[in-house]
């Protein structure tokens, strides 16, 4: 079995963050456990379509995007989550890319801050799907700004800020985008979206 080590060092989600897994691997949650002190967790009950809208700073969708069998339910599960970011809210996508005919077996090896690794399997035997790092993107374009696409073999990243209404009204400008301030509060909710028949986990809110 093939291993894949994706390194989440680097990756700084602050303010109310979203959480969109498709299983119960824990990744974000232990990536935001081991870069704040003080967490409190509380679990609450529902489904994506419950939460608020523009009411999040980040977004991760962590291998999710490869349930949905066609591009169009995939746009449909982005666009749910874009509804839910702030303007100039942020998404962070990993996952892997497939052609029609290939399945896909991986460990993926997680690093964490303070030295902390997990790792699970994932599993792919659907030869009808297809799906890779430009398709998405190409979802991704008329909402976000690409800010960092990486492709490692199999595995893929993106991150992207989704336009404010400046962006909106002059795609082509080449002026800096305002963020407005936030008052932190390091928030986490998980939403599993029962119509693309993901995997339900628990749903909880998570702040520091």
């Amino acid at each position: 079995m093939r291993e894949y080590k994706l390194d989440f060092n680097h990756i700084k989600l602050e303010n109310n963050v979203l959480d969109i897994s498709s299983e119960n691997y824990g990744i974000i949650y232990s990536l935001l456990k081991e870069s704040y002190d003080e967490i409190s967790v509380d679990y609450v009950d529902g489904d994506g379509n419950a939460l608020e809208k523009g009411f999040y700073d980040n977004a991760a969708m962590f291998f999710v995007l490869n349930k949905p069998l066609i591009n169009k339910e995939r746009k449909k599960l982005i666009d749910d989550v874009t509804s839910k970011l702030k303007e100039n809210g942020e998404i962070y996508i990993w996952d892997y890319k497939k052609a029609y005919g290939k399945t896909f077996i991986g460990k993926i090896i997680c690093s964490l801050p303070n030295n902390i690794e997990k790792e699970f399997i994932l599993k792919d035997m659907n030869i009808m799907k297809s799906y890779d790092e430009h398709s998405i993107l190409s979802i991704l374009n008329k909402e976000y700004l690409i800010l960092d696409t990486n492709v490692w073999d199999e595995i893929f990243f993106i991150r992207a800020k989704k336009k404010g209404r400046e962006a909106h009204e002059d795609s082509n400008s080449g002026d800096k985008l305002k963020v407005h301030p936030q008052q932190p509060s390091h928030k986490i909710l998980k939403g599993i979206y029962k119509r693309f028949k993901l995997p339900r986990g628990d749903n909880g809110v998570l702040n520091k």
